[in-house]
Order: structure tokens, then C-alpha cells, then sequence
């Protein structure tokens, strides 16, 4: 795991790339690879790409950039190949190799394949290559979005600046940093700035599955890879679980390659319980098992967790968590670059802290509920299709209202009824708007617009963006696009190609990154992905029933019924802790911040938080997402 940087600049007048520059990029993000750094430069000034390295595999000579026998071609990498055995084993007899890392069989693959070499590849990455002889630089990212590449491409300027998180990429001063009002609108739909915009004008998101070409041809980006839910295959439920279970495994074998101690994060649900089984079954020794715990009951996995622990006998570690959130918050606006409002990155940075305190490689859970019909949203798209399919008189908007108004707890909303009937309310209401919901809108069109000062309405027109709507329409496109007609299968193919890579994979790279220590997701196996993309819904959901064959499959490695309990998720108690100081602490951050009350209405925050404190709604969310907001506009 690492992180690279580097730029291109192919017009002849403009000025080189030069080494202090690309140094300049990766020592803005050092915390990615603390054990190495790399720089090349090409002679004539066209191109340079930098890495600061965290060492995974072959740690005496994986030092890179590397380059092709004849110095024509330069790779600089940030993850891990799996599949990188038998693909030297393929290219040896054609081609020398001086390590034994698995960067260098992407040097060779370009060499036979060109751009077309990410199609060979297993596994997470971003990744460049400078090919001299063609004046060209190709980036390219793995399927599913687990590790982040962001482009700046000046047409004026023929230059294309890239890096693995924004502060690299503005690390270079041509590139400007003017905010994109349309970016910000998008963040306060989604709590996140959907690819492929970012925050900044100047800069965008790579989109997962994707490489990127620059040459004298320009500036080009090529989607090389998608998954298909909309032609499911019939098969047998005995067969599927058998072929399940050795693709799962697999998958997990190819994750536990590492010169450097490697271990599991361990919630107490289903998904991470099942990797720390296979990884149990596939070690030669316990399994290093990690755990964080809360104070507050109701948001506590830990006893779960211990339990999961001792039935697979792994070497468990876990600690309940001293939040320290006001300290916290300017950490994480640091390390994410745009404002990013999923509170889960808070216990995410702190088992994150935990585990690299044991371990340089965690393997993880993520996957399990986009690819499993985890989330509580795919049962909600089932009851409110239902429920639209109910005659006019039996849809009661004022009983929609009654229940809008009704005081809520801070309970978490799985636990709570009201708060599960207001989302499902919420959740009608956002398809018969839009014809798809998936909970994922933090302020609608009417907040939006009153949220905004007036300047920051202004600057919204100016953008070709009339006030505060329609709603965001980054992923209204990636709807529009979808060759699915409807259904649980097309919300989960929605959120694969939104939420998991914008929301989820950003919050468990910086996380972890920001600690050093590499993630990896045995669920998020491109080719196990596929598989399951075959699959009928009723594998995935049977009724009411999610995760049908993820817990089938448990079934075989745990007594019966083990996680039978509501999905919890990993949340920290934001509801209770807006209700008392923090709600004070917040005001008074956000009233300081010059750059937020030129954006935001303050009076409207203020609403929402006594609206919220008296039990009118849970705004805990929609408050967190401002403080985040809020602490973007500090960043220097």
C-alpha cells in the first residue's frame, strides 16, 4: 500500500516537470508510505512519478518507481496485485525480472498489452506508467474503487497532474483551488462529493473501473470493466453455497500474502465473522482479531465480537473507545481533503489506530451489504414498492406527515420504530419523486435552499444550477444509465457504483492510510463479484431475509442462528451526543468560522439543532455532515 503522485506535461513551450515537484506532491502524503520514496523524472521534462511506499511484499528490493529492461517504460503503483504470481510465471519467458515484487509485472503486461494490461489484473490499485517512447502516461484504477486516484487535466496547458488524494495533487501550484459550488451542492444531497466531480473545480475523481490515457491525443478516460445484475441465472441454492464458499475462500487465501504481520477487523456481525472463519481455517496460526467497543449500550458490538473471537480461537485485542471528537475533527477534514460527512469514519480511525499498533495488513468485511442485500434500504425498497402500488386512498399523506412529526430517541434508528417508519416515509416520498430512493440524501431541495446564504445561492446560478435543485445529479446520471428496470438488484448496482467507492472504500482508505496500515476486502474480489452478479435476488433476499447466503454459509462455521439479531452497523451515538455539549460545541465552531457563514445559514443550523434536541426528528446526521463541512473551509 502507498501513495503516488506525479504529472505530465507534453507541450513543448510549457515548462518541465521537475524532481522537487513531484517530491513536493508525495511528501504531502507521507502517512500513506512511511518506509520508502521514489522519484523518476523523464530526461526532457515530460513527465515525473513519485510513491511513498508502505512495505507489504518483497521489502529488500520492491523499492519503486520501477522501470523495463530498456528504461522505456516507468510504473509506479499504490495497492496490491494477488494474482501476481501467475502472472510473472506467464511473462518470465519472455521478459527479465529484477524483483520480486508484484509492481513489476504491470511494467511487463504494458509492454505487451498497452492500456489494456489492467484487464490482467487482481486485485486493488491505482496505478501510472510513463511510456517515453510514446509520450504517454496511462493511470487506471481497480473495479470497485478500493484505492482513489484524482486527475487534475489542464487542456490549455497540455499537462494532467495526478495523485492518491487531493493534497497531492494541489501540492502542485498550477493547479487552482477554486471550490465547485455544484461539488458542494452534492455533498449536502449525499454527505460525500460523488465521482467524478470533487470539491475542487480543477480536479476530479478517476471513476473506479476506469484507466485514464494521456497523450498527444489529449486527455481520454475509458470504463473497462462493469458487473451486470440484470440477467440473473437460475441455480440451484446446494450448488451455489458449495461454489460460494470456495470462491469466498479463495478470495481470502490470495488476501493473506504479506512479508509483514497481518490480522482481521472483527465487528460482531456476519461479515467480518465470516473472513476471521476462513482466514482461521486457511493460517497456520491464530488469527490477530481486532475490536473496538462504545460506552453508550446500543452501539456496542464488543460482546459480539468476543464471542466470534473465542469460537475461532484467534489472538483478539479490543479497548472501549475514549471518542475524543473535538480533537478528532480537524484530524479527519485533514486527511480526506473535501468534506466528507459519514460519522463511521470516527470508529473507523480508531480501530484503524488500534490494529496498526499489531499489524501492518487488516482484512476487513467491507462488501458484504451492497453485494448481500445487506442494508436495511433494500428491505424498505421492497415495502415501499409494495405501498406504491396501493390505490391513492390508502397512500395517507397526512398520516406521512403525522409520522414526520413525531418525537424520536436517540436510539439508533434499526432499534427504533419511529425513526424506521420517518425513514421509510422519507424513503416513499424520494421515489415517487425521483423514481429511486436509497436513503442516501442528507438535505433535500427545500433545506438545501434554505440552508444556503445568499452568496452561496449566487454562486450556485452562476454554475448553471437554478437555487438549491433539482436534487444533485451526479448520481441521477449513473441512474439514468442503468440497464436495470427496477428492483432491489438495481438499488444494489446503484450503490456499488456510488456509495461503496464514494462513500464507504474513501472512508476506509484515509482511515487506514492515515495510520499506515493496508485494508484489504476479500468480499470485493472483482471475480467473486461477478459470480455473484449471476445469482437470483432470492440467494441474496429471501422476503425479508438479507444475506441469504452469506448466512447459509455461516451456518457451516458457527452454531445455528449466531447472527440472528438486527444489523447494527458502525455508528457512534451522534443522536445522544447532539442533545447535550457537543450540540454547544458545534454552534460555536461553525459561528467562528467566517468561511462557513458566508456559505451557510447559521439560523437554519441553529433550527436544526434545537429541532433535534427537542425530539422533532434526528438531525444528528445532518449535523455532522455541516461540522464537516465546516472544517473543509478551515483547511489552508
Amino acid at each position: 500500500m502507498c501513495g503516488i503522485a506525479g504529472k505530465a506535461s507534453l507541450h513543448s513551450a510549457g515548462p518541465p516537470v521537475t524532481a522537487g515537484l513531484v517530491e513536493r506532491m508525495i511528501d504531502t502524503i507521507r502517512h500513506r508510505g512511511p518506509d520508502d520514496a521514489g522519484v523518476y523524472v523523464d530526461p526532457g521534462g515530460r513527465a515525473g512519478l513519485g510513491i511513498r511506499r508502505l512495505s507489504i511484499i518483497d521489502l529488500a528490493t520492491g523499492h519503486q518507481p520501477i522501470a523495463s529492461e530498456d528504461g522505456a517504460v516507468w510504473v509506479v503503483l499504490n495497492g496490491e496485485i494477488y494474482n501476481y504470481r501467475e502472472l510473472r510465471a506467464n511473462l518470465e519467458p519472455r521478459h527479465r525480472f529484477t524483483t520480486r515484487s508484484d509492481t513489476e509485472v504491470i511494467v511487463h503486461l504494458y509492454e505487451e498489452h498497452g492500456p489494456d494490461l489492467v484487464a490482467h489484473l487482481r486485485g486493488m490499485f491505482a496505478l501510472a506508467v510513463w511510456d517515453a517512447a510514446r509520450g504517454r502516461l496511462v493511470v487506471a484504477r481497480d473495479r470497485l474503487g478500493k484505492k482513489p486516484l484524482y486527475v487534475a487535466h489542464a487542456a490549455a496547458a497540455g499537462t494532467l497532474a495526478f495523485g492518491s488524494e487531493l493534497k497531492a495533487v494541489l501540492a502542485d501550484p498550477a493547479v487552482p483551488r477554486e471550490i465547485d459550488p455544484v461539488a458542494l451542492d452534492e455533498y449536502l444531497t449525499y454527505a460525500f462529493v460523488p465521482t467524478p466531480r470533487s470539491i475542487y473545480r480543477a480536479v476530479a475523481k478517476l471513476p473506479a473501473a476506469c484507466r485514464g490515457v494521456f497523450d498527444s491525443g489529449g486527455w481520454r478516460v475509458e470504463r473497462y470493466w462493469s458487473v451486470d445484475y440484470a440477467h440473473p441465472e437460475p441455480t440451484d441454492a446446494a450448488a451455489a453455497l458449495d461454489q460460494f464458499e470456495e470462491k469466498f475462500a479463495e478470495s481470502v487465501r490470495l488476501r493473506l500474502e504479506s512479508d509483514v504481520p497481518l490480522g482481521c477487523f472483527l465487528s460482531g456481525g456476519l461479515d467480518s465473522g465470516l473472513v476471521t472463519a476462513l482466514m482461521a481455517r486457511l493460517s497456520r496460526r491464530p488469527v490477530r482479531t481486532f475490536t473496538i467497543g462504545f460506552r453508550e449500550r446500543g452501539y456496542d458490538e464488543l460482546p459480539y465480537a468476543r464471542r466470534t473471537a473465542a469460537h475461532c480461537r484467534t489472538e483478539h485485542t479490543d479497548e472501549v473507545v475514549d471518542w475524543n471528537v473535538t480533537d478528532l475533527v480537524p484530524l479527519l477534514a485533514r486527511h480526506f481533503d473535501e468534506p466528507f460527512g459519514d460519522s463511521s469514519a470516527v470508529p473507523t480511525y480508531h480501530v484503524c489506530r488500534m490494529a496498526r499498533r499489531y499489524i501492518t495488513v487488516a482484512l476487513s468485511g467491507d462488501g458484504g451489504d451492497e453485494l448481500h442485500a445487506g442494508y436495511n434500504r433494500y428491505q424498505a425498497h421492497k415495502l415501499v414498492e409494495a405501498y406504491l402500488r396501493l390505490p391513492r386512498a390508502l397512500q395517507p399523506r397526512w398520516l406521512e406527515g403525522l409520522l414526520m412529526r413525531m418525537p424520536t430517541t436517540s436510539a439508533y434508528f434499526g432499534t427504533s420504530v419511529v425513526k424506521s417508519l420517518q425513514h421509510l416515509v422519507e424513503f416513499a416520498d424520494g421515489v415517487r419523486r425521483r423514481g429511486w430512493q436509497s436513503w442516501l440524501r442528507y438535505f433535500d431541495d427545500e433545506l438545501r435552499g434554505r440552508l444556503y446564504s445568499r452568496a452561496a445561492l449566487d454562486r450556485l446560478r452562476a454554475a448553471g444550477r437554478p437555487g438549491a435543485g433539482p436534487a444533485a445529479d451526479s448520481i441521477d446520471d449513473i441512474v439514468r444509465r442503468s440497464t436495470h428496470s427496477g428492483g432491489v438488484h438495481r438499488l444494489m448496482w446503484i450503490d456499488m457504483m456510488t456509495y461503496l467507492p464514494d462513500d464507504i472504500l474513501v472512508k476506509v482508505d484515509r482511515m487506514s492510510m492515515a495510520v499506515g496500515l493496508e485494508c484489504r476486502a476479500p468480499l470485493l474480489d472483482h471475480r467473486l463479484v461477478e459470480w455473484l452478479a449471476t445469482l437470483p435476488l432470492g440467494l441474496k433476499m429471501r422476503g425479508m431475509t438479507r444475506k441469504v447466503l452469506l448466512r447459509r454459509l455461516a451456518d457451516r462455521y458457527f452454531p445455528r442462528g449466531a447472527f440472528d439479531r438486527p444489523k447494527q452497523g458502525f455508528m457512534i451515538p451522534l443522536a445522544v451526543w447532539f442533545r447535550g455539549e457537543l450540540g454547544d460545541w458545534l454552534v460555536g465552531r461553525l459561528e467562528e468560522n467566517a468561511a462557513f457563514t458566508q456559505t451557510i445559514s447559521m439560523p437554519v443550523v441553529r433550527e436544526l439543532l434545537d429541532a433535534h434536541r427537542c425530539g422533532r426528528g434526528d438531525h444528528s446526521y445532518r449535523l455532522w455532515a455541516l461540522l464537516m463541512l465546516g472544517e473543509f473551509l478551515r483547511l489552508p
